[in-house]
């Protein structure tokens, strides 16, 4: 039994890989790790192994690439990322970002919104950190 939801989220994560991508036969060619994150945005092989071993805490973003590739919902890879995501996606109002700046502001919206694509498919973006300042 998974200690922690990250564990429990990441023998989830690895169950859905082997039965949406890691199936062989002669119908479908085994898919490579660095493939399967090269075409989904995740990363190369070693990122990819790490989210499915739980050596890395699979944070939002990657699980929603994980979701769209395998074409599942959030709560199937673990019902506490579907409640991360609401809060992200709904639980935004004035009030919180009334003491940030407008620059601050602006990046956290834009945060917001690029969550929300990614959550319609998958995003050929490069990756970029969120920093706020102080």
């Amino acid at each position: 039994m998974a200690k922690t939801w990250q564990e429990a989220a990441s023998k989830n994560l690895r169950a859905l890989y082997d039965k949406h991508v890691n199936r062989r036969g002669p119908q479908k060619p085994k898919n490579t790790q660095a493939r399967f994150g090269a075409e989904h945005g995740i990363g190369g092989q070693t990122m990819v192994w790490h989210y499915l071993s739980g050596h890395r805490s699979l944070g939002l973003n990657a699980a929603l690439k994980f979701a769209s590739a395998f074409g599942c919902e959030l709560s199937d890879i673990h019902p506490k990322l579907e409640q991360q995501h609401q809060m992200v996606v709904g639980g935004f109002s004035g009030n919180l970002l009334a003491g940030l700046n407008d620059d601050d502001s602006r990046k956290i919206v834009e945060y917001i919104q690029r969550l929300k694509d990614t959550q319609g498919g998958t995003r050929k973006t490069p990756r970029r950190n969120l920093h706020v300042s102080k």
